[in-house]
């Protein structure tokens, strides 16, 4: 009976550890996800002041 007892909780803490990792991946695609978001917004934001400043720059008039 003892070790029938042991090889669940084996079973047990495999499965929290499967469950865990899920979780981490998860979090892990959502960081990215919002990480390329920021990215383009960001580049996007670059590109609008670049093709503003040299129009706005008193060198250029």
């Amino acid at each position: 009976v003892k070790v029938k007892v042991k090889v669940k909780v084996k079973v047990k803490v495999k499965v929290k550890v499967k469950v865990k990792v899920k979780v981490k991946v998860k979090v892990k695609v959502k960081v990215e996800k919002s990480f390329q978001a920021n990215k383009r917004v960001k580049t996007r934001l670059f590109k609008n002041s670049q093709i503003v400043a040299p129009a706005e720059s008193p060198t250029d008039a």
